[in-house]
């Protein structure tokens, strides 16, 4: 007979049972999972890192598939990188240098705690020593301190050139004899005015002293620098005498001030009339 075996090695076949996807019989060439048929099985398909069989999505350098390294950025902008960013703003991988809270809770401040314990204060005591008092720049002294607490010359002015010069027995020096009997305070002022504003400049509170001669209403306030009222201290009748009042200036903003004092004796004007200025520094 005319039968033959074919490539495939099949008796009058037509070499359809042994062909590969290029159509050569016995050959070796293989169709990928991207349809790809060939006989290199170094470019076979492969999945991506979304398991899409010849996908592109790749992995970022935060492990993310598909993503821009956006998910793992430090504040310098470096992928996986150790750099944070302080309380201040500022952005290393330094964390000796990472800014700190002052003692007024600052982050980044510059006020520190003086030796009486007071915040941004120029205490001369030693550490640890309660603060006393303040001298006429509304500077801390400790107590114990032999420094002039007062600092006022004899018109009331801090540092002024007014200086006390009356001797009196018991050693001390002061502006005037009734001072030395210790009955000023007790005496009837024979004039209106406010005496002295003690500690000027202050921080934050300052004592206004003043005198009235007669019977009347006293007003007192507080102006800005824009002549808007801040404050009223006092609007009641007093008799005469010698008085003290006091300003705690802590809400409001640092800057020049102007204490008015106003008399009325039943009238519609007033008998008095003056306006001292104040600095709050602080």
């Amino acid at each position: 007979g005319s039968a033959e075996n074919d490539e495939c090695d099949v008796c009058d076949g037509d070499n359809s049972t042994c062909i590969d996807c290029a159509d050569l019989p016995n050959g070796d060439s293989v169709v990928d999972n991207c349809g790809v048929c060939d006989n290199n099985p170094t470019n076979d398909c492969i999945q991506d890192c979304s398991g899409d069989w010849g996908g592109n999505e790749t992995l970022d350098e935060c492990g993310v598939c598909g993503s821009d390294n956006n998910t793992c950025v430090d504040c310098a902008d470096v992928p996986n990188g150790d750099s944070i960013e302080d309380n201040c703003g500022t952005c290393d991988e330094d964390m000796t240098n990472d800014c700190e809270q002052d003692c007024a809770g600052i982050w980044g401040g510059s006020k520190v705690e003086d030796n009486c314990g007071i915040c941004n204060g120029e205490c001369f005591g030693e550490i640890g020593q309660e603060c006393g008092e303040f001298d006429c720049y509304g500077i801390c002294i400790a107590s114990g301190d032999n420094l002039d607490i007062n600092g006022l010359d004899c018109d009331g002015i801090c540092g002024g050139y007014q200086i006390p010069s009356f001797n009196c027995s018991e050693g001390d020096i002061v502006c005037n004899p009734a001072e030395c009997l210790d009955i000023a305070t007790h005496l009837i002022p024979d004039q209106y005015g406010i005496s002295r504003i003690f500690p000027n400049p202050f921080n934050p509170v300052t004592q206004v002293q003043y005198e009235i001669s007669q019977y009347g209403q006293v007003i007192m306030r507080v102006y800005d620098l824009r002549g808007r009222e801040v404050v009223q201290l006092i609007n009641e009748h007093q008799n005469p005498g010698h008085y003290a009042i006091s300003w705690n200036a802590e809400n409001h903003a640092s800057g020049m001030y102007f204490i008015e004092m106003v008399i009325r004796s039943g009238e519609q004007y007033p008998v008095f009339h003056e306006v001292r200025k104040v600095l709050y520094l602080k």
